[in-house]
């Protein structure tokens, strides 16, 4: 009776069943009715074995560990494939800042709003990974990586700074404020260059001085020892003329850049190569206009469409396609202006070989939940069901810098999947579960229990 106590104490820090696992380093088996590996073709009736949040096996025919807890979701056509991500929303800012101006010193994360029910809402989705903009006009801030898989009720920033965002229309003072900013850009790269120009003038000529100083000083204790031996034969050595002069002031050792305004600072950094800008085009108009601003300048740059239900946008895919920059397009089937005639630019510019990410429709949580309702329009469309979805996962996640953590499905790849009660692109399948580093993150049975 005396270690009953003792035993209710050590009972209270014993790991629960996920935490043991975890700790254990336990086998877990996944079996699915289909596999999406996005690693070549599908697998059916597969198995997905899990240890230490790495994927060990993969495939039909797996031997599955004695010791391994099986977790079995076939029978209802459950499919598996690499966790879903949102590349580019503002919907969660809580703010703009700013219309037609430059506040690039300004993080999209510094300014989110959110509620409570945020990420479990998007877990329940099946995204792991949101990009997310700030809201504005001209040049608004920069890019930031939410992680929805973080189990916390704040949203934990994978990348506080990632790109430059920037906007355009067709007015005149739009494109000033872009031109401007550039300028600016380009005058502080100068003006460091000059700088720097001037500072290696000065290091040299301190140098050459302090050679010829030295040169003197040796020279004078030289004719210091000649005159002792003047004055021991009866001469007096002649005075030296002229008064003290004023010390100069050494340059510095290391060259320190003049400082360059916050506003101005990602701009320098993207004429650099060293940041992406992420540029919103609205309307076709806005993609010649965003080439006159950039004239013959070589810089990265991505696109960020926003299409409408009535579009354009066919007139410049090629256009588009030819430039060789990402493209994040929502997946809307549009109508042509005047007609009746569907266009699906998505599809158009994945058939012209333009580098693609696939977004909602609109940018706010409600077509997040509709997503998967406008995939099997894209579908149904004739776009390839293979690069939808790579457009909706590794392509988002490479675009943000998360290539590691958003892989194919394959032996040795992290753990991170999504598995759902049908086909993903069938808008009535659910996500039955979201595992990430091989643990269960959010779980649909337990959810429907609280």
């Amino acid at each position: 009776m005396l270690c009953t106590p003792f035993l209710f104490i050590a009972a209270l820090f014993l790991p629960q069943e996920g935490e043991a696992d975890a700790i254990r380093g336990r086998t877990v088996a996944y079996r699915l009715d289909h596999i999406e590996t996005l690693d070549g073709e599908a697998v059916s009736n597969g198995t997905i074995v899990v240890r230490d949040g790495v994927i060990q096996k993969i495939g039909q025919a797996i031997v599955i560990p004695e010791d391994a807890k099986v977790l079995d979701f076939r029978g209802s056509g459950s499919t598996a494939m690499p966790p879903l991500v949102v590349s580019s929303s503002s919907y969660l800012q809580n703010s703009s800042n700013g219309s037609r101006t430059n506040a690039a010193q300004y993080r999209a994360v510094d300014t989110l709003w959110l509620g409570d029910e945020a990420w479990s809402s998007l877990l329940e989705q099946g995204v792991t990974l949101v990009g997310v903009a700030p809201r504005g006009s001209g040049i608004p801030g920069r890019t930031s990586v939410l992680d929805s898989s973080s189990g916390t009720k704040l949203p934990v920033a994978v990348v506080d700074d990632l790109h430059l965002f920037m906007t355009i229309d067709p007015s005149s003072s739009a494109k000033r404020v872009l031109r401007d900013a550039i300028k600016a850009g380009e005058k502080a790269i100068e003006d460091e260059k000059k700088a720097k120009v001037d500072w290696e003038a000065a290091r040299k000529a301190w140098d050459e001085k302090q050679k010829a100083k030295a040169e003197a000083e040796k020279k004078a204790k030289e004719e210091k020892g000649q005159g002792k031996s003047e004055v021991a034969n009866g001469k007096k050595p002649e005075p030296k003329k002229g008064g003290k002069k004023e010390e100069e002031k050494e340059p510095s050792k290391e060259f320190t850049p003049p400082k360059i305004a916050p506003t101005i600072q990602p701009i320098v950094e993207w004429l650099r190569k060293e940041r992406i800008v992420q540029i919103a085009i609205s309307e076709p108009a806005d993609w010649l206009h965003w080439e006159d601003v950039l004239g013959d300048r070589e810089l990265q740059w991505e696109a960020v469409l926003s299409v409408s239900s009535r579009t354009n946008f066919h007139k410049i895919v090629p256009q588009m396609a030819e430039s060789g920059v990402r493209i994040h397009v929502p997946t809307l089937v549009s109508f042509i202006p005047d007609t009746r005639i569907r266009s699906n630019i998505a599809a158009e510019l994945a058939a012209a070989g333009a580098d693609l990410v696939l977004l909602p429709s609109s940018d706010s949580f409600s077509s997040i939940e509709n997503w998967r309702i406008q995939l099997a329009d894209m579908i149904q469309s004739g776009m390839e069901r293979d690069l939808i979805l790579k457009g909706i996962s590794l392509k988002p996640a490479a675009s943000m810098g998360q290539e590691e953590r958003v892989q194919v499905l394959k032996a040795g790849a992290p753990a991170n999947f999504v598995i759902f009660s049908g086909d993903p692109l069938n808008p009535i399948s659910e996500v039955e579960l979201v595992v990430e580093d091989g643990k269960p993150i959010w779980d649909r049975e337990k959810e429907e229990l609280k």
